[in-house]
C-alpha cells in the first residue's frame, strides 16, 4: 500500500516538476546559445567576457529592424534583402517556409494560411494536418504546406486538388500550436469530432473514385 501511494505521490511530482525543468532548460539553453552566437565578435573584438550582452545586441537589432519597417526607406531596403534571399537557390525554400510560418504566428500576415485541412498523406490512410497557402481556382487545386513536426519549416508544399482535402474548425494558430507541440497539445473535444468527420469524408471520397 505504502508502495502505490509513493509511486502516485513521484508521479504527480514529476508532472509538475518535469514541464518546468524542460522550460528553464531549453530557455537557458537558447539564452546561452544566442548569446555565445551573438557576443562572440564583440568579445573577440574587445577581449571581455561580458554575459547577456549578445542577448541585449540582438535585442536592439530586432528592435531596429522593427523600427526600420514603420518608415518608407526602412521597408524598401528590407523589401530589397528580401528579394536577394529569395533569389538564393539553397536558402529560398528554408527562409520562404520560414518567414511565411512566422509571419502566421505573430499575426504579420493575415492571409499566410488562409486554412487548416486535413489530408491523406503522404500515401492512403495517413492523415496529416494541413495549412492552405493558396489556391487556383480556375483548376480546382489547393496549395497546401504539410508540417513534418516541431521544426514546422522542414514541411514539404503540395498541390493537390480541392476534393482531396477537408477543411477543420480551427484557426491557423491552433493548428501551429498543434504541429509545434508534435501533437502534445490534444485538440478539442468538438475538433476531435470534426477531425472523425474528415477521415470519413476523405476515405469515402477516395472509395467514390475506386482508389
Amino acid at each position: 500500500m505504502i508502495w502505490r501511494k509513493l509511486r502516485n505521490w513521484l508521479l504527480a511530482g514529476l508532472v509538475v516538476l518535469l514541464p518546468v525543468f524542460l522550460t528553464l532548460f531549453i530557455v537557458l539553453w537558447v539564452f546561452n546559445n544566442l548569446d555565445s552566437a551573438v557576443s562572440g565578435p564583440l568579445r573577440a573584438y574587445i577581449g571581455i567576457d561580458i554575459p547577456g550582452v549578445g542577448i541585449l545586441l540582438l535585442l536592439w537589432v530586432t528592435l531596429l529592424v522593427g523600427w526600420l519597417t514603420t518608415h518608407l526607406l526602412g521597408q524598401k531596403l528590407l523589401e530589397l534583402g528580401d528579394r536577394v534571399l529569395l533569389r538564393v537557390p539553397i536558402v529560398r525554400p528554408v527562409y520562404s517556409a520560414i518567414k511565411q510560418v512566422t509571419e502566421s504566428v505573430m499575426g504579420q500576415k493575415e492571409r499566410a494560411f488562409s486554412r487548416v485541412v486535413l489530408l491523406e498523406y503522404p500515401r492512403p490512410e495517413i492523415f496529416s494536418l494541413g495549412f492552405v497557402a493558396g489556391e487556383f481556382p480556375e483548376a480546382d487545386l489547393v496549395r497546401v504546406w504539410v508540417a513534418n513536426g516541431p521544426w514546422a519549416s522542414a514541411g514539404p508544399v503540395i498541390i493537390v486538388g480541392n476534393d482531396q482535402v477537408v477543411q477543420l474548425p480551427m484557426t491557423v494558430d491552433e493548428g501551429l500550436k498543434y504541429i509545434v507541440s508534435a501533437g502534445v497539445l490534444s485538440p478539442k473535444e468538438s475538433e476531435i469530432g470534426a477531425l472523425t468527420e474528415a477521415v470519413a469524408v476523405l476515405r469515402q471520397r477516395r472509395a467514390e473514385k475506386g482508389m
